[in-house]
């Protein structure tokens, strides 16, 4: 049951002469629901608490009502070292977060502080509840129309899949990236103004594909090593990486075990026209139902450094020249033959 209106009318000189004497109109309004609650108190006790049970129980239904019909996305960001946990009422996919995401950093949002400070709707929540979000969403809940982990600071940006039927580890279910790899992604799904949302919603999931990082763990690289013969491609060098370190404690997998017949492939490649390692490793997974997903490992300046070191010394062992000066060898003949190298082992 809902509240049902009361009109009480009166003459208008009545009106006026009683809210003058009162103090004004908003002392009347009082008086007269004053009154109503004297009317309600002539009831027994047990109407009244009954009555008031019934509305109760009538207002949480309501409550409840309104919460299981309600759509939000929830929010982790870190920034300037702290975090801010929220949400944010309404669909919410990929798209529409790296959008907020590009539009704070150009500054459009000015005089925001903060991501946080971004938009007026959202509603500060703590960890606990959005872990519990985050599990709604992985058992298939409807309510969490999406899910994010943005780290301003590292520059990573995370989105969470939708649970299935079939329950997987939330790990499978975070797909995670380089920030400026999501921005280069929203500019390439805005640039057509007539294209619906579904449309550049496409362009967008197009643009990110192969893109994707593997969780952040710790590369030994000390425990690196190659093996095969190096390949060349698109102007850059191939090496496979001999998997002989933890791949799950680098990479986040999960193929150090008997419950499943996954592997993974790693390559590092060097650049020759910019004369360098390039900034992540290829992660191929392999997993035992034949199906394969690939990641990217960022590598840190010291990582990237000493991989340099044993690239060169792989690539003096397997052609007797430095990786420098091979790469540019290479680079100078395929300048000389006027097309991009495409493909192949090096034949020193």
């Amino acid at each position: 049951m809902g509240d049902r209106d009361l009109n009480l009318w009166m003459n208008e000189r009545w009106y006026n002469a009683l809210a003058e004497h009162l103090g004004g109109e908003e002392k009347l309004r009082q008086r007269l629901d004053d009154m109503l609650d004297e009317l309600i108190n002539i009831l027994p006790d047990s109407v009244c608490a009954k009555v008031s049970r019934e509305i109760q129980e009538d207002q949480r239904r309501r409550e409840e009502e309104t919460e299981a019909n309600r759509r939000f996305a929830v929010f982790e960001v870190t920034e300037h070292g702290g975090v801010s946990r929220f949400l944010i009422d309404g669909e919410r996919d990929a798209l529409n977060a790296a959008r907020l995401v590009r539009n704070y950093l150009r500054g459009e949002y000015a005089p925001a502080e903060s991501f946080f400070d971004v938009n007026m709707d959202q509603q500060g929540i703590t960890s606990q509840q959005f872990n519990e979000y985050i599990h709604e969403r992985l058992d298939g809940g409807k309510r969490v129309t999406g899910a994010f982990k943005i780290d301003l600071d590292a520059g990573t940006f995370a989105t969470m899949d939708r649970g299935t039927i079939k329950k997987r580890d939330e790990r499978d279910c975070w797909h995670r990236y380089q920030v400026k790899d999501v921005l280069s992604a929203v500019f390439h799904a805005s640039r057509r103004e007539y294209l619906d949302w579904r449309n550049r919603l496409d362009i967008f999931q197009k643009h990110l594909t192969g893109r994707e990082l593997t969780i952040a763990h710790a590369l030994d690289v000390s425990r690196v090593t190659f093996g095969d013969e190096i390949m060349e491609m698109d102007n850059q060098l191939n090496f496979y990486v001999a998997v002989d370190f933890d791949p799950d404690r680098a990479f986040g997998t999960d193929v150090c075990t008997d419950e499943n017949d996954d592997w993974v492939n790693v390559y590092a490649n060097y650049d020759i026209r910019k004369g360098r390692v390039c900034d992540e490793l290829e992660v191929n997974l392999c997993r035992g139902d034949g199906t394969e997903q690939n990641y990217i490992y960022p590598l840190t300046s010291a990582e990237r450094k000493a991989l340099t070191k044993k690239m060169d010394a792989y690539c003096q062992e397997q052609t007797g020249l430095p990786l420098k000066k091979y790469g540019a060898q290479l680079l100078e003949q395929s300048q000389e033959d006027g097309q991009t190298m495409s493909g192949g082992p090096m034949m020193q």
